[in-house]
C-alpha cells in the first residue's frame, strides 16, 4: 500500500541519518505500525520507504498528513484479470 503526502511531514531519513521534511506531493510505500520499546521513544511510530530511503516519523504526525493511493482503474483490472487466469 502506497500513501502520499497531503500535508508537509517530518520525518527522520534512516539512510542520511537526518531530520527530512516530505512536502505534498510525495508517495510513501511499504509503511508499518511499530509499537515504541521503552517509554522515552513514541509509543507508536511508522517506518516507510521514500525514494529508496528507509524513514520514520510518530504515528500521531504520519496520518493526518497522508492518504491512501488507490490502484488507477486499469491497475485493478490488470490484478483482477491475472488473478483469475492464476490457477
Amino acid at each position: 500500500m502506497k500513501r502520499e503526502i497531503i500535508r508537509p511531514l517530518a520525518v527522520w531519513d534512516c539512510d542520511a541519518q537526518a531530520r527530512v521534511e516530505l512536502t505534498t506531493g510525495i508517495v510513501v510505500s511499504g509503511y508499518r505500525i511499530m509499537r515504541g520499546q521503552s517509554e522515552a521513544e513514541e509509543p507508536y511510530r511508522v517506518e516507510f520507504q521514500w525514494s529508496g530511503h528507509a524513514c520514520w516519523c510518530p504515528l500521531h504526525k504520519f496520518l493526518p498528513r497522508t492518504r491512501a493511493v488507490t490502484a488507477e482503474p486499469a491497475e485493478m483490472v490488470g490484478a483482477i484479470t491475472t488473478a483469475a487466469f492464476a490457477d
